[in-house]
């Protein structure tokens, strides 16, 4: 017999420990199995309000909303390259520049569309898969600030067309940068996401 107490072993006959003089309360076996039962529905209880807890709401409203309107803004974009694909260009490399930046507006909403199911079935691999896509774009519109950048027109009023289309890119990669490395802190800190997303 072991004391309630202490933990420690006593002779089956004893009332009071012999280790700390704490009353040795007997316990049927009955009782045993009670006890037992009681502890595992309320630890099912705390796991079952633990889950509800993580729905999607709160912040990650926020990013399922984001991804909604994301997917609509991606594929709009991407529609608007279709236009100036056909178009002839007197920069050296701007078509190119655009195809590429047609392609990655095709990827980006694929990937958003993607991101957007594993979101809804709150999939185990949705959390691993956005942080990926946070940094794919920042590393996207660098790139493409850079590669906008190396353009050189032949003459100053094409010259002031590159200007101004990089000033305007400018705000776009900064705002890109903050808005995606706060959800990327997110999603790799949060509990929420860790409860949320996890294998049932």
């Amino acid at each position: 017999m072991y004391c309630n107490n202490c933990g420690k072993h006593n002779p089956e006959d004893s009332k009071f420990c012999k280790h700390c003089g704490a009353e040795i309360v007997r316990v049927s076996a009955e009782h045993k199995a009670d006890s037992l039962a009681q502890s595992e529905v309320k630890s099912s209880t705390t796991e079952t309000t633990e889950k509800g807890k993580a729905g999607l709401t709160g912040w990650l409203a926020l990013v399922g909303l984001g991804l909604i309107i994301g997917l609509f803004i991606q594929g709009y974009g991407a529609l608007e390259y279709l236009p100036l694909l056909s178009d002839t260009y007197n920069i050296p490399g701007y078509l190119t520049l655009l195809q590429l930046e047609f392609i990655g507006s095709i990827f980006f909403t694929v990937a958003t569309a993607y991101l957007l199911y594993l979101y809804l079935k709150k999939n185990e691999r949705f959390p691993r898969y956005y942080f990926i896509f946070l940094i794919a774009s920042i590393v996207y519109v660098i790139l493409d600030h850079l590669l906008l950048a190396s353009l050189s027109a032949p003459t100053q009023e094409l010259q002031k067309v590159i200007s101004d289309a990089l000033s305007e890119n400018t705000s776009v990669v900064g705002r890109t940068i903050i808005v995606s490395t706060i959800w990327a802190l997110y999603i790799k800190k949060s509990k929420q996401v860790k409860v949320a997303f996890t294998k049932n």
